[in-house]
């Protein structure tokens, strides 16, 4: 079903993933363990605008780029050169806002210097249409090893810094360049290559209504997806204090690293489902599509059932006794996997059914409930409420915001039917 070169790229991208996730929790970790709950939590802050930031200059344009360039090999000068042009111009706006905000909040000057120092993250991805053309021919090889370069030098100077018990400054400088020298070593590779050169890139006015006009709903639902997962740790900043975010941001980590996960198993899903319901086998494909939700939902489940008993073990592995309120955060935020594993599921079956502009409606649903429900929890419990509420809002958007368009309800049958798969496989095995 897949030929051997676009395996060899599946192979890359997911060694790449595992690879980071590996290194991050072993390095992430130990570095808040000497940052401390205060110290990690002004970082996280910022970096939530980062974060947002980013998710704002790539204009939503990525798999559609990578469409274009596949379907039009030819425009690929000035596709790139378009783009490059429309991101830079979108990053010199929107981090003017940041800076807004911090005024208007009355944070210190290290706020400043922390945000001056992380801008090096996104003022330099603009470059990173060249992973994006390297998708396109399927060689992420090269995109994979250029940045994993990079991410390694990156956890070196941390240990040094850690070693030698430097201030958070130096960190999220480390992290800034971190980018810097990811683009620079993918865009060595790339001039390296014959056929490419940098200087042919071309901006083609004509270009712009036509890319923002396929991108801007791409782009709207990537920002709604990126505030739905940092708004709660924005507000918890400016609410309650470094100190309970820190601890927050902690738990979440660690929760964050099983997102992959979903799809993994997603994509080897995908090509079968697909076909069955092209096949219009229905019986066959309602089958196959319920057991992709039943493995879905037990793979998340195992995970919590393990996360949940080992949490104080694993809190205190990774980040020591400063961290009081992690261990019960983790046990409260790790329950969200099922809806997350739930909710990456249920795109594909989106996807397949043709009712694609439903993940931004859930999405957005699931927002405005989180924001609300922030509002009224963390005043009265803090970062614990602030779990609650993504706990809360994350089974709204993935669950029962679906009820609430027609076309989209079988999907919650799906969902909810899964819930009984537990005792369908004991009963199967004869456990009960």
């Amino acid at each position: 079903m897949i030929n051997k070169k676009t395996f060899k790229n599946i192979l890359w991208l997911f060694g790449d993933r595992i690879f980071k996730m590996l290194l991050g929790v072993i390095v992430g970790a130990w570095m808040a363990r000497y940052l401390g709950p205060v110290s990690l939590g002004k970082l996280n802050y910022v970096m939530a605008y980062i974060a947002i930031i980013m998710s704002i200059s790539t204009l939503g344009m990525d798999n559609f780029l990578v469409k274009e360039l596949v379907m039009q090999p030819e425009s690929k000068n000035e596709v790139l050169g378009t783009s490059l042009v429309m991101r830079i111009a979108i990053i010199l706006i929107s981090i003017a806002v940041p800076l807004g905000i911090f005024k208007y909040m009355g944070l210190a000057s290290e706020y400043y210097l922390i945000y001056a120092l992380l801008i090096l993250t996104v003022v330099f991805t603009p470059l990173d249409l060249i992973d994006i053309y390297y998708q396109s021919i399927l060689k992420s090889r090269i995109t994979v090893v250029s940045k994993n370069v990079a991410y390694i030098l990156g956890a070196a100077v941390k240990i040094i810094l850690i070693l030698n018990k430097m201030p958070l400054a130096y960190f999220a400088a480390v992290l800034g360049m971190e980018t810097v020298f990811a683009m620079l070593f993918l865009f060595i590779t790339y001039q390296r290559k014959e056929n490419n050169n940098f200087r042919n890139w071309k901006f083609n006015k004509t270009l712009v209504p036509y890319l923002f006009k396929k991108a801007w709903p791409f782009m709207l639902a990537s920002l709604v997806v990126i505030l739905y997962m940092k708004v709660d740790q924005i507000m918890l900043g400016n609410m309650d204090g470094e100190l309970e975010l820190g601890q927050f941001s902690a738990a979440v980590k660690i929760s964050e690293m099983f997102f992959f996960i979903p799809m993994a198993i997603s994509s080897s899903f995908l090509p079968e489902l697909i076909e069955s319901h092209k096949s219009n086998t229905r019986g066959e494909y309602l089958q196959k599509m319920q057991f992709f939700f039943d493995i879905v939902f037990l793979t998340a489940l195992l995970i919590i059932i393990v996360i949940s008993f080992s949490s104080g073990f694993i809190v205190h592995l990774l980040y020591g006794s400063e961290f009081p309120k992690t261990s019960t955060i983790l046990i409260i935020h790790v329950w969200s996997l099922i809806a997350v594993f739930m909710g990456v599921a249920s795109s594909q079956y989106l996807i397949i059914e043709g009712l694609e502009q439903f993940a931004f409606y859930r999405t957005a649903i699931g927002l405005c409930v989180n924001i609300g429900l922030n509002y009224y929890f963390i005043p009265r419990f803090g970062s614990i409420g602030a779990a609650y509420a993504t706990l809360i809002s994350y089974y709204v958007a993935t669950f029962f915001a679906v009820l609430a368009f027609k076309r989209t309800r079988p999907l919650f049958y799906y969902q909810v039917r899964s819930l009984l798969a537990p005792y369908s496989l004991a009963k199967k095995f004869k456990i009960i």
